[in-house]
C-alpha cells in the first residue's frame, strides 16, 4: 500500500544543542536512499518517498537543524550548511550505512551538492529536484516580484518601512502577518509560472489597517526563522565555491547515476540552474517537466518525478556500486 504518511522517527544524539529528528520507510535491507527535504526551513514530507513505492529501496529522511520536527524548533545557533553535512555523516554511521544515494529538492538540492562534494565516497547517485544552489542571483530572482504583488494595502497592512523582505522581518510590528503575506507569496511562486503568469496579482490582506506601533510583537515561525537565517547568511556559501563542488562531483561521480528533474515553469528555482548542473555534468540525466512549476504535489511534476526517481533508482541497483 502506498504510504501516506510519516512513519514514526527518532532523534540523533543531541549535538550543539540540537536533536536531529530522522525516519526510514520502504524495505529495511534495501537499496538506502537518502531525501534531503527543501527549504531553508522545510520539512520530511511522505512525497518523496511515494515515489520509490513498491521498489527494493530504503528511504530515510531527516528533518534539518531547527525544522520539522527537530529540536529545538527554529534554533538558529550553530546552525549552518555545514553544520548539515555533518548531520547527514553522523545519520549514516548510525544507520552503519556505507553509501546511499542522495535526493535532494529545492534547496536540498544544495545540500545534496555540498554533501557530495563533501564526502563522494559516500554517494552512489544524485536525484536533484528543481535544483536551488544558493546564488544571490537566484534568491533576489525569487523575490522580484514582491514588491509589486504586495502593493500599498499589504505593506500598510505590514507595518512595512522597507520594500526588502528580508528587512521586513526586522522591521514590522507583526511577525506574523509577514509569515501569513510571506507563505502566500511563496505559494503563488510555487505554481506553474509563478506571478509573472498571474500578471503580478496583488495581495489581498484580511484587514488593511496598519498595525498600532504598541503592538505587542511576536513570534517569526520556526520554518521561516530558519529560512531568513540561510537567506541573510546568503545560504552560507561564499562566491566560487560551488562551482568547485560541481567540478568536484563531475570528477568523482563520472559513472554514478545523476538525475535531474526541472519544471520549465519554475519562477521559485529558474530551470536556468538545472540547465548549468547539465551543462558540468554531461552524463546527467535530464527531465524537462512542461507547463510544471516548483509544486512537487502537480500532477505533472508528481507523474515526472515518480518515473524519473524509479528510473534512477534501477540504475543504482544495476550499477552494483
Amino acid at each position: 500500500m502506498p504510504i501516506q504518511v510519516l512513519p514514526d522517527g527518532r532523534y540523533l544524539p543531541e549535538r550543539d544543542g540540537h536533536r536531529v529528528w530522522w525516519c526510514e520507510t520502504g524495505l529495511p535491507g534495501g537499496l538506502p536512499v537518502l531525501v534531503l527535504h527543501g527549504g531553508p526551513g522545510g520539512r520530511t514530507r511522505v512525497a518523496p518517498f511515494a515515489w520509490f513505492d513498491g521498489l527494493p529501496v530504503r528511504c530515510i529522511g531527516f528533518d534539518q537543524r531547527g525544522c520539522g520536527q527537530s529540536l529545538p524548533a527554529g534554533r538558529l545557533e550553530h546552525n549552518s550548511l555545514a553544520h548539515l553535512v555533518g548531520d547527514i555523516e553522523r545519520l549514516r554511521a548510525e544507520l552503519g550505512i556505507e553509501t546511499w544515494g542522495v535526493v535532494g529538492g529545492s534547496w536540498g538540492a544544495l545540500v545534496t551538492v555540498a554533501y557530495a562534494a563533501a564526502h563522494p565516497q559516500r554517494v552512489r547517485g544524485l536525484f536533484l529536484r528543481s535544483a536551488f544552489l544558493g546564488s544571490d542571483a537566484e534568491v533576489a530572482r525569487f523575490f522580484e516580484p514582491w514588491a509589486a504583488w504586495l502593493g500599498d494595502d499589504g505593506a500598510a497592512w505590514l507595518g512595512a518601512v522597507s520594500a526588502d523582505p528580508l528587512d521586513l522581518l526586522q522591521t514590522s510590528v507583526s511577525p506574523a502577518r509577514v509569515a501569513l503575506a510571506w507563505q502566500a507569496f511563496e505559494a503563488a511562486q510555487g505554481r506553474s509560472g509563478g506571478l509573472q503568469a498571474e500578471k503580478y496579482a496583488a495581495f489581498n490582506p484580511p484587514e488593511t489597517s496598519k498595525p498600532q506601533a504598541d503592538a505587542q510583537p511576536d513570534e517569526l515561525p520556526a520554518s521561516l526563522a530558519v529560512q531568513a537565517h540561510y537567506l541573510r547568511q546568503h545560504c552560507f556559501v561564499q562566491p566560487g565555491v560551488v562551482e568547485g563542488w560541481l567540478d568536484d562531483i563531475r570528477t568523482a561521480l563520472d559513472t554514478r547515476p545523476l538525475s535531474l528533474v526541472h519544471g520549465l515553469q519554475d519562477a521559485v528555482c529558474h530551470p536556468d540552474v538545472t540547465a548549468r548542473l547539465a551543462a558540468r555534468w554531461p552524463h546527467a540525466r535530464v527531465r524537462w517537466v512542461e507547463a510544471a512549476g516548483h509544486d512537487m504535489d502537480s500532477p505533472p511534476m508528481r507523474q515526472a518525478l515518480t518515473e524519473a526517481a524509479r528510473q534512477w533508482a534501477a540504475a543504482l541497483t544495476s550499477q552494483g556500486a
